[in-house]
């Protein structure tokens, strides 16, 4: 298993449809294809990953837990008076 320490010194790329793991230099420079879907993600302290995104049309930052398998934890933004995620898709 590959974790984030080992990935967070390097530019990282996941490439899904070759089942490539790609690791550069930082200083690497990379041009995606065309067909790239590209999601910069940030390390912050030494073991939370963040990265853009939006959620019912709300952009924020948002925290990817790599680690709960099965949880999934909304802003209040996103839910509604009852504690149930907004709009009809995640």
């Amino acid at each position: 298993m590959i974790g984030l320490g080992l990935m967070s010194q390097f530019l990282t790329t996941i490439d899904y449809p070759r089942a490539w793991l790609v690791l550069r230099p930082l200083s690497a420079r990379v041009s995606p294809s065309s067909r790239a879907s590209v999601m910069p993600m940030w390390l912050a302290d030494d073991h939370f990953v963040l990265v853009e995104g939006a959620l019912n049309n709300i952009r924020q930052l948002s925290f990817i837990d790599t680690g709960m398998a099965g949880a999934l934890v909304y802003r209040s933004a996103f839910l509604d008076r009852g504690g149930r995620p907004l709009g009809n898709r995640l």
